[in-house]
Parts: C-alpha cells; sequence; structure tokens
C-alpha cells in the first residue's frame, strides 16, 4: 500500500472552482481517478471522478477545476493495486465503494465515518478512509441523504469511461 505523500485535501470542494458543465470533456485518456458507491436500490453513485490535469466532476455532476494540491493530494490517497475490505457490520445490505483507477479497481463494503474495523481483524487503511470520506465531502444533503445529480451528461459521460 502506498502512504500518501500529502495531508487530506479536507475542504478541497471550497477551494475549488466552478466551471461550465460542458468544459470537462470526460475522456479515457484524460480519466485517473472515481470513487463510486452502490447501494441498494442506486447501484451506481458517482462521488468524484479526476481528469488530468486537475478537473473533476463532483457527486452533483458539477464541473470543478481543483487546486493542484488538493488534486495531487486525492491522486495520492489512492491504493497502490486492487484490494478488496469488508468493514465490519453487524448487518447486511449495506453500501459498497468502488475505488478505480486507470490500472485497478479496489472495493471498500460498509465503509462508514465512525469504523475503520475489518471483518477478520485489522483496520481499513486510514489512506482509504480518508479518500471515501472527502469523495464525499459535497455529495451528501443536509440530512445526510445523496444529492442529485445537476448534470446527468458528466455523470452518464464518466460512467460511460468506466463501463459501469
Amino acid at each position: 500500500m502506498t502512504t500518501p505523500n500529502s495531508g487530506p485535501p479536507a475542504g478541497w470542494h471550497s477551494r475549488a472552482t466552478l466551471i461550465p458543465a460542458d468544459s470537462v470533456q470526460p475522456s479515457k485518456e484524460d480519466f485517473a481517478l472515481a470513487v463510486v458507491c452502490s447501494a441498494m436500490g442506486r447501484p451506481f453513485h458517482l462521488l468524484l471522478a479526476l481528469f488530468a490535469p486537475d478537473r473533476a466532476i463532483d457527486a452533483r455532476g458539477r464541473a470543478l477545476q481543483l487546486d493542484p494540491a488538493d488534486y495531487a493530494a486525492f491522486l495520492a490517497l489512492m491504493p497502490a493495486e486492487s484490494t478488496h475490505w469488508r468493514v465490519h457490520s453487524a448487518v447486511t445490505c449495506r453500501p459498497g465503494y468502488s475505488i478505480i483507477t486507470p490500472t485497478s479497481e479496489s472495493g471498500v463494503y460498509n465503509w462508514n465515518l465512525r469504523s475503520r474495523e475489518l471483518d477478520g481483524g485489522g483496520e481499513l487503511p486510514e489512506h482509504v478512509w480518508t479518500l471515501i470520506k472527502e469523495a464525499h465531502e459535497k455529495g451528501l444533503d443536509d440530512d445526510g441523504g445523496v444529492q442529485e445529480s445537476e448534470s446527468k451528461a458528466n455523470v452518464m459521460a464518466v460512467r460511460n469511461i468506466l463501463q459501469l
């Protein structure tokens, strides 16, 4: 596993600049990272997708220009290889998260803010927990529910790149 070289990009969304939705043309060539949530009744919910050099599509489909330090911080949080973790839960039917890069896909079942304890012992690596937490930064509404997309075209373009 890679240990992040920089601190978490907390507050990244407030430092990002909203740009016209059509100014980011999501492409496989520029794709760097996506964090996607899958839950019952909602099999694909994009939380964040990054594109070179420093562009993002957020959970609401908005196009953003990221601060270069935040873009680098997100990339530093990526798992080094494909791995799957299962965070301990007393109940089933919890959401699953995919962390997708051009060369790998990692999964986290039952990621949550309260615990990193894994089934079978150990903990979810802090940088993976932080990546999902920060990807959620503007993906939840005030009541903790998932927000609807403002730009479905951007979200669908990312989905097509990911072939999900």
